[in-house]
């Protein structure tokens, strides 16, 4: 029997530790900002565990919120503002959007190499194709620069589905499902 809960406090705790390593390496921790629009109590909740499941490994987290009364070109203008900032290393736009400000368009001003959900176009095509390379490298890239290893890059993920509060089966599966991109293999093997 999976007993979920240990199993998930061991990734957490090799998470911490790569986030020391990569901190060691590179002399700074990855960092996710969220887009949030509106006062959502359900998105307000989940926000607020993305932030704590990130700090509490030692990775950067900064949430943005803005009025469910703002502009689509506020919106665009802060999506673009965090994709230009070197210190971001990853963008989570949560949804819903108000109405009045259109996901499509806030989306495509989101920087794929930044894009941590993979609804940018390009990152949402090549998930599609099966052609996730492009997505690792363009992430890896933001995360550590040239040369890091993919191993970081699957910490990354990992992280990122510990800090949405997926359960560990999602995780396993997850891993399970992009482990022959992980490991440079070809699309579809196992």
């Amino acid at each position: 029997i999976l007993d979920g809960k240990a199993l998930a406090a061991t990734i957490k705790a090799e998470i911490v530790e790569e986030v020391k390593a990569f901190k060691a390496d590179h002399g700074f921790a990855p960092a996710v900002a969220v887009v949030q629009v509106g006062a959502d109590p359900a998105s307000e909740r989940y926000v607020r565990q993305i932030g704590r499941n990130f700090e509490s490994v030692g990775m950067g987290f900064t949430s943005h919120v803005l009025a469910e009364s703002a502009a689509e070109e506020q919106v665009i203008a802060l999506v673009d503002a965090l994709s230009a900032d070197d210190s971001v290393h990853g963008i989570i736009i949560q949804m819903p959007l108000p109405k009045g400000v259109s996901a499509e368009r806030v989306i495509a001003a989101l920087s794929p190499d930044k894009d941590v959900d993979g609804v940018h176009p390009i990152n949402a095509g090549h998930l599609l194709q099966g052609t996730w390379r492009e997505i690792v490298q363009a992430l890896l890239a933001q995360i550590g620069g040239p040369g890091t290893q993919t191993s970081r890059m699957a910490q990354w993920g990992v992280m990122r589905a510990v800090g949405t509060g997926w359960t560990i089966v999602q995780v396993l599966l997850a891993a399970i499902l992009a482990w022959p991109m992980l490991a440079g293999g070809d699309r579809g093997a196992a």
